[in-house]
């Protein structure tokens, strides 16, 4: 007995071959793919106000090994979101986050995170650089101005302020950023 295929004429391997050739995506398919999912697994790493590495991708850090982390704490963003806004504040953390893009490099030695809201964090592969590199990054950033137009008034938000501690690990840096923090706002700073 004929099958239905074969009785009426149509090759049944010619046919079996066009649904395993239909089956199997093609290079640029599969290529486009990968793509797609590198780009979010980076998104998924990915703070979307200040492009910065996450939350996520700090606890995911940790198995580098590098022996340094700085717990930072930016001064100021609540009373600049209640003054002027959360949009305000999103452009000043954006700012924060492309002055520490622009300082860890290719993220060799240095990584900055933004764990959420005015707190980051940083991984250091040479524990004996943390302490300096911060303070220079704390100096540079009291002195960057950043300008911001809301409902179409223009404020000039003068210096980011960060508190900054180091340790071995998040809750010993942290415990020392927030004495700094203590300190710069008794100090007026």
């Amino acid at each position: 007995a004929l099958s239905g295929m074969e009785q009426s004429g149509i090759d049944t391997g010619t046919q079996q071959r066009t649904i395993i050739e239909n089956a199997v995506p093609e290079v640029s398919e599969i290529e486009s793919l990968r793509e797609k999912v590198l780009a979010l697994e980076t998104e998924l790493r990915t703070s979307a106000v200040t492009g910065l590495r996450n939350q996520r991708a700090f606890d995911e850090d940790a198995t580098l090994g590098w022996p340094e982390v700085a717990a930072m704490d930016m001064d100021g963003l609540k009373k600049l979101n209640d003054a002027i806004g959360h949009e305000a504040a999103d452009k000043v953390l954006r700012a924060l986050g492309g002055v520490l893009l622009k300082s860890q490099g290719d993220g060799e030695s240095v990584r900055f995170y933004h764990r959420s809201g005015d707190e980051f964090a940083a991984r250091f592969r040479d524990p004996a650089q943390a302490t300096q590199f911060m303070q220079e990054l704390q100096d540079r950033l009291d002195s960057i101005d950043v300008e911001l137009t809301v409902n179409d008034k223009t404020y000039v938000y003068n210096g980011i302020g960060l508190s900054y501690g180091t340790g071995q690990n998040y809750e010993e840096a942290d415990a020392r950023a927030i004495e700094q923090k203590q300190a710069r706002l008794a100090s007026g700073q």
